[in-house]
C-alpha cells in the first residue's frame, strides 16, 4: 500500500459521470484536495473560460442523454460494475 495521499485523479475516485462518458467533465476536488484555496482556484478557472463552461455544458447534457429520465442509477451501476470488470481482467 501507498503512503501517497488520494486524490481525485486517484482511478478510484472517477465519479459516475466520469464513468458514463469516459472522460473528466467537472473537476472534483476531495479529501486533501478539497481547500478553501483550490476551490476558488478552480472556480475562478472556470468562470474566466467561456470555451470551458461551455463545453461542460455540453457534456453534461450527453450525460442527461446517455442515462435517460429514469433507471439513470442502474445504468450508471452497470457502467462501474463493467468498469471493475474491466480493471480485474486487466490485472
Amino acid at each position: 500500500m501507498t503512503s501517497e495521499k488520494p486524490t481525485a485523479a486517484t482511478p478510484c475516485f472517477r465519479r459516475r459521470h466520469d464513468l458514463v462518458l469516459d472522460r473528466r467533465v467537472i473537476p472534483e476536488l476531495i479529501q486533501y484536495d478539497a481547500t478553501p484555496e483550490s476551490i476558488a482556484d478552480t472556480a475562478a478557472e472556470i468562470l474566466a473560460d467561456r470555451d470551458r463552461i461551455r463545453s461542460m455544458r455540453e457534456d453534461l447534457a450527453d450525460l442527461r442523454v446517455r442515462l435517460g429520465d429514469s433507471g439513470a442509477s442502474c445504468r450508471a451501476a452497470t457502467r462501474v460494475w463493467q468498469e471493475l470488470q474491466r480493471r480485474q481482467e486487466a490485472s
